[in-house]
């Protein structure tokens, strides 16, 4: 999870739970990122997207052992 998700600026926090991964932007300025695993809120493959300011993304990740 981590070499995914290396790079992003200051502003953006990541967190996991589990199987759930947690991204904020924090920042004024939009952020592009590549999420791991499923989109909580749609159920699809969360892959890369612009996080607006303030902006929350859910996923669901689960290792591949």
């Amino acid at each position: 999870l981590r070499t995914l998700l290396d790079g992003l600026p200051a502003t953006v926090e990541v967190a996991h739970r589990g199987d759930v991964v947690t991204v904020i932007n924090h920042g004024a300025e939009p952020v592009e990122v590549a999420l791991p695993g499923d989109d909580l809120a749609t159920g699809e493959r969360a892959g890369r997207r612009t996080l607006a300011p303030f902006d929350v993304a859910l996923t669901r990740h689960r290792s591949e052992a």
